[in-house]
């Protein structure tokens, strides 16, 4: 198995691939890390662990509860991850001939182990995982992940944008530091990948649009601020709340209206 720089991380990892390759037995393919692991950006005290298990076939209700089980005693016994792993569950079928609709399983900050649809996401996080992943066991991912055209990547940033778009009118009344610099910070990556189909991480993507957006700038630098902040910090919530939104705007329509 291939290691990341942190020990404790590797520790975290040796835990749960022991523990899948016991649930699942023979139907674990292999188990691969990406997001700011593999991006260079990883920060142990904020960043996720972001995994995608590949499995043989879709999960069982057998399999998925013992799941849901490893993954509430992992959280419990190492509380410093808690809501900040990142595993999809994802068949070797619906990686060699991805659909946003399959269903798959997986944990996620934020939310807690469940099916839902793929969605247009982790096409972006496939191409990522087949282009920079680490393999934590198993094959290379790129004898598993089709190859993804920049068409697909498109059409799927567009639909991403139009349901961040949609959650315009619903987002919460009073948004946090953090919260309101995950928003941004993945409105710069979003275009980011948008004007060079690439991706890179959230830091990487705001260090360069604020020169490529003088009237953003500062808010995309105090999203940094705000993001890389060992706590969240005192701002003026109303204020940048607006400004946060009327951004999200700009990017989402300018996406969409490319794409148009």
């Amino acid at each position: 198995m291939q290691s990341t720089p942190y020990a404790e991380v590797n520790d975290l990892l040796d835990i749960l691939r022991s523990s899948l390759d016991e649930i699942l037995s023979g139907k674990l393919v292999g188990l691969y890390a990406f997001g700011s692991l593999v991006t260079g950006e990883f920060d142990p005290d904020l960043s996720d662990i972001d995994l995608a298990a590949a499995i043989a076939a879709d999960l069982d209700d057998t399999e998925y509860a013992r799941l849901e089980t490893m993954h509430a005693a992992i959280a419990q016994a190492n509380p410093r991850w808690d809501d900040r792993i990142e595993v999809g569950y994802i068949s070797v079928e619906l990686l060699r001939s991805f659909d946003p609709r399959d269903c798959i399983a997986v944990i996620s900050p934020g939310e807690p182990f469940h099916r839902r649809a793929a969605n247009d996401s982790w096409l972006f996080n496939l191409r990522v995982l087949r282009e920079h992943g680490l393999t934590l066991s198993g094959p290379p991912p790129r004898s598993l992940i089709s190859p993804i055209a920049s068409d697909d990547l498109a059409r799927a940033l567009g639909g991403a944008m139009r349901m961040w778009r949609a959650w315009l009118p619903d987002a919460e009344p009073v948004m946090h530091a953090k919260p309101q610099a995950y928003v941004i910070l993945t409105m710069c990556r979003a275009l980011y990948a948008h004007q060079h189909a690439a991706f890179v991480s959230k830091r990487e993507a705001a260090r360069w649009a604020a020169p490529e957006l003088p009237e953003w700038s500062s808010l995309i630098r105090d999203a940094l601020a705000w993001y890389d902040s060992r706590q969240d910090m005192d701002i003026d919530l109303d204020a940048t709340r607006t400004e946060t939104l009327r951004f999200t705007r700009y990017v989402t329509g300018r996406i969409i209206n490319d794409n148009d």
